[in-house]
């Protein structure tokens, strides 16, 4: 299936690899030449990419519900230590290793609906938990998940423009969320994970 969806969508588009790391998709992996190696781009919309795709937009991106629940459900950390620097995350589809390049987490929000969030357009539902809200370093804003070596979402910049109005703020910090006429305390407990992936981002480009 994953290989049928990213054939069709390479035969139509021109490529340019961006990365500094240098491939070609669908190379054998050198350890286990029967391993084939593809790479990809989730961009902060949470829509998903070929790393190399000149364009990236909705005419570009993946669009296929099957293909992303399939893709997104088998994300995990990379291993690779020449890979992970600029594809900290891979997804497994029996023999193909799919690297993935992302600024901090692959999960993306992109929509909220009477309280359950929707991610990376895969149709998929997460019950919205305003405590565990957090607006990292960077000005964006996060919130709690949970899948393998993840534990955090990036909230697409339009759900979060909407969700910013509600927060309570104290010497400029957010510290609140106004919800269901309550005030949520939030509880920071994604922080440190969001934070480090920043940096390791940062230090990437750098």
């Amino acid at each position: 299936m994953l290989a049928r969806v990213r054939e069709k969508l390479l035969s139509s588009m021109i490529a340019k690899q961006l990365s500094s790391y240098r491939y070609t998709q669908g190379q054998h992996n050198e350890q286990n030449p029967k391993i084939r190696e593809y790479f990809y781009y989730i961009d902060h919309n949470g829509m998903l990419f070929l790393d190399d795709a000149r364009m990236k937009n909705f005419t570009s991106c993946f669009k296929e519900v099957e293909f992303l629940q399939f893709f997104f459900k088998n994300i995990r950390a990379t291993e690779s230590s020449e890979l992970k620097s600029e594809f900290p995350f891979v997804s497994y589809c029996g023999r193909e290793r799919n690297y993935i390049n992302v600024n901090a987490s692959p999960f993306v929000f992109n929509s909220l609906n009477a309280n359950v969030l929707e991610y990376n357009y895969t149709k998929k539902k997460l019950q919205f938990n305003p405590a565990s809200l957090y607006v990292g370093s960077d000005g964006r804003l996060y919130h709690e998940f949970s899948h393998r070596d993840v534990n955090f979402a990036l909230v697409k910049s339009s759900v979060a423009d909407h969700l910013a109005l509600q927060f309570v703020y104290k010497r400029g910090k957010p510290v609140a969320f106004k919800y269901e006429g309550k005030e949520i305390k939030l509880n920071y407990g994604v922080r440190r994970s969001v934070e480090e992936a920043l940096l390791r981002s940062v230090e990437q480009h750098v």
